[in-house]
């Protein structure tokens, strides 16, 4: 199946930062990019400091009347020559002269095309076909065009299917605790099993993973129900059997969180358990060392990181405590490589 990719051009002197509103619900099919020039120097962070799961770029473009107009109208002529009808391009800004412009593009050629004055506003499209909306859940398939993406089993075999190290789709053995709750009454805990798999499955296709990988996961969710120390299990188990277990676990962590003997506080804001800590550093610090930073740079972004974990506001802090040590442009490629683990 053909998988689409949504282009979010940002015309920031025009729409500043209320054009960005709803960039946080963004998702990894997304890719915001803000014109800019000396004029608009001073972004305020707190504007992308949550741009969701969507990548984002920025480009400084000369000083000048209609300068960046002119860049944005450049930048869709090359993702029409370039990407075609597997792109959608939202234009971001109050400017209607980029009607005219998105009518003879989207006529021309076979991208779809839209102007809206923020990302959450519906889109106007400057053109009878209507532009595919932003947000689409992305197909299973569209994990495997990614070798990030794909939940390859660690022995290589093929992306997206979930298979297991041995070939098989075994699952793992009950976790202790796993008999039947109480909570004042006792509950059927075949029907409870039952609606746990069902939520998992459809957090997992939710994420952009194929059926059987859902599957595989769901039955491993099964098998844990009840576990004291659920979020724990459920991390080592996928870690296990996925070399990219982190994206299937944030996935599914809300649901598992749900099922275990003892419930979680509610979210006021406090801090991560240990074991969460622990794992997030350690993918932190790998996955920044694979990115081929030094080591001082790992280590204070993993700190720094994880003491923000679990806290209300933690991914912004961690954000703007990259861009104040590293810079722009530095701390936002470094920002890039571990959002997805905070």
């Amino acid at each position: 199946m053909i998988h689409i990719e949504t282009f979010y051009l940002i015309d920031y002197e025009n729409v500043h930062g209320d054009g960005l509103a709803g960039c946080q619900d963004l998702g990894r099919t997304d890719h915001i990019v803000i014109f800019f020039t000396q004029n608009a120097k001073n972004i305020d962070m707190s504007d992308i400091s949550n741009h969701g799961a969507a990548e984002l770029e920025m480009i400084e473009v000369p000083t000048g009347k209609q300068s960046a107009d002119m860049h944005i109208v450049s930048y869709l002529g090359f993702l029409a020559g370039t990407r075609g009808k597997n792109c959608n391009v939202v234009i971001v800004s109050r400017d209607t002269d980029f009607d005219n412009l998105i009518r003879f593009w989207t006529q021309k050629t076979q991208i779809t095309a839209s102007r809206t004055e923020q990302i959450k506003k519906k889109p106007v499209t400057g053109t009878k076909k209507s532009a595919k909306q932003p947000g689409t859940v992305k197909s299973a398939s569209s994990k495997e065009s990614r070798a990030k993406g794909s939940a390859s089993a660690k022995d290589g075999g093929t992306k997206g299917t979930g298979r297991t190290k041995d070939g098989g789709t075994k699952g793992v053995s009950s976790a202790k605790g796993s008999g039947t709750k109480e909570s004042g009454s006792t509950r059927d805990v075949g029907a409870e099993k039952t609606k746990l798999n069902k939520e998992v499955m459809q957090a997992v296709r939710k994420a952009g993973f194929e059926t059987s990988v859902a599957n595989t996961v769901a039955q491993i969710a099964a098998a844990l129900y009840g576990s004291e120390q659920i979020l724990s299990d459920t991390h080592n188990a996928l870690r296990e059997k996925y070399s990219n277990y982190l994206e299937v676990y944030e996935a599914i962590k809300h649901v598992m969180s749900k099922y275990g003997e003892e419930k979680p506080a509610k979210d006021d804001g406090s801090n991560a358990s240990g074991k969460d800590k622990s794992a997030a550093d350690s993918e932190i610090r790998n996955v920044l060392s694979k990115a081929g930073f030094p080591n001082d740079v790992t280590k204070y972004v993993a700190s720094t990181a994880v003491k923000n974990l679990g806290e209300k506001s933690g991914k912004q802090q961690t954000y703007r405590a990259v861009i104040s040590k590293y810079g722009q442009n530095k701390g936002l490629i470094i920002y890039n490589h571990i959002k997805k683990l905070i």
